[in-house]
């Protein structure tokens, strides 16, 4: 979203490190595919009030053998700090032991969704 949409061919691929041709990283593309769609299931189920856009906006990197999730969480109010950080620190040993490899959660926390719109003029 901090790209113009003609500058997308040019910087997008710079989110992700492609190392899925490497022969000790290759994986199955339909097992990625439902890989992803499970984190993405769970992160609405279990964090429903603080996905933002329904998890649109939740990334899926794949780094050698590590999975790095991140994204935007929005904040209502003045929650429970101990309970947020419990609640990700759940999250990421929960995808470690079912997906059985390394997981990292790297989430930016908003105010409102719409501190994250951009308008090009």
């Amino acid at each position: 979203m901090a790209e113009k949409p003609q500058m997308y061919g040019v910087r997008k691929a710079w989110l992700t490190w492609h190392s899925q041709n490497l022969e000790e990283f290759r994986q199955v593309q339909p097992y990625v595919l439902i890989q992803d769609e499970a984190i993405r299931r769970f992160l609405r189920g279990f964090l429903p009030d603080n996905v933002v856009n329904d998890g649109e906006e939740i990334i899926i990197k794949r780094r050698g053998n590590i999975v790095i999730i991140t994204g935007f969480l929005k904040l209502k109010g003045n929650p429970d700090k101990k309970k947020i950080y419990w609640m990700l620190g759940f999250v990421e040993e929960f995808f470690s032991i079912l997906l059985k490899q390394p997981v990292k959660l790297e989430f930016q926390f908003v105010k409102d969704e719409h501190e994250l719109a951009v308008r090009y003029i």
